[in-house]
């Protein structure tokens, strides 16, 4: 594992932040509340959540520095590696530009058939070595959807598809570009308005 981090550190003054697609994945259900609050002081903070967690929603996004770019959602479970590889090829491939390079991680569903989907549409793939969240700066993305839908506590599956759509609308591109510029992944960011040719946002169900 040093290893592997030491060869992704090693490589890092050659990434260009206006090329990375950051993508990852993350997860909802309907009883998500907050996990802090305030009250008077000598009183107590009281909060509600179901028993039950119901259906999962599996979330997978990616980001450049203009913000969110594809954002799928898949009730009922995790991502298989069939419905990832679809996600790749019907949402992101369309949208990628030339000389982009997809960051993930290194869990085997999204390899090898994901890195194949991807390299066959002529972009580059870069796997962030084992236990290294801190190299997919994705994950900031990620922590501010959960505490958007913590706060929004939405207790049916109605009602947290449309949470989760807000939620996704508050992710801006001065957010994206400040997790990435201060990430650990890319030596460079372009300044605003020179971002390499990165498409726009598009969402997939």
């Amino acid at each position: 594992m040093v290893e592997g981090r030491e060869a992704f550190a090693a490589r890092r003054p050659s990434l260009d932040a206006r090329r990375l697609v950051f993508l990852d994945e993350t997860g909802s259900h309907v009883a998500m509340a907050r996990q802090h609050g305030r009250s008077r002081r000598g009183t107590r903070v009281v909060g509600y959540a179901p028993g039950g967690w119901g259906k999962n929603t599996t979330l997978t996004g990616t980001m450049t520095l203009d913000g969110l770019l594809v954002l799928d959602r898949r009730v009922g479970g995790g991502t298989t590696r069939a419905r990832f590889l679809a996600v790749v090829r019907e949402a992101l491939v369309p949208v990628l530009r030339p000389g982009q390079v997809v960051v993930l991680d290194p869990l085997s569903v999204h390899r090898p058939e994901v890195r194949v989907g991807i390299e066959a549409a002529g972009r580059q793939v870069l796997s962030v070595p084992p236990s290294s969240p801190e190299y997919n700066t994705i994950e900031e993305l990620g922590s501010k959807l959960t505490s958007h839908l913590r706060g929004l506590a939405a207790r049916t599956e109605e009602v947290s598809d449309t949470a989760i759509t807000e939620a996704a609308a508050t992710v801006t591109a001065s957010d994206a570009a400040n997790w990435i510029r201060g990430g650990r992944t890319s030596a460079s960011a372009a300044p605003r308005g020179d971002r390499g040719g990165e498409g726009g946002a598009s969402t997939a169900s």
